[in-house]
């Protein structure tokens, strides 16, 4: 791209451009600050006990509804498989992993 500004040889397939440098440690400082402020919000806090088990499971639905990927446009087939995944995951926080906590102890 013209206004990129380039260290060293101005080649696009080098990455030595300034934002590719910049931009990582934009976001290293900015991470923990958005952290510092947002720790004791509900909504962050219910996200972020979520987020595990979202991991877990939205692989697996992903792979039962891909199946189905030509007769269910995309988009649509993207908003199903998050919305079972988050339902799957808010069981999983709701009724499995109080029951695990308990026998970890």
């Amino acid at each position: 791209m013209p206004h990129e500004i380039y260290f060293g040889a101005a080649n696009e397939h080098t990455h030595n451009t300034l934002d590719r440098l910049v931009y990582p440690i934009f976001f290293a400082f900015l991470i923990p600050l958005l952290h510092e402020r947002s720790k004791n919000n509900k909504l962050d806090m219910w996200i972020g006990h979520l987020s595990y088990p979202f991991y877990l499971v939205h692989a697996l639905v992903i792979e039962v509804f891909a199946k189905w990927e030509s007769n269910i446009k995309v988009p649509s087939l993207l908003i199903l498989c998050l919305g079972i995944s988050a339902c799957i995951s808010t069981l999983e926080s709701r009724f499995i992993e109080p029951w695990r906590s308990k026998f970890s102890k």
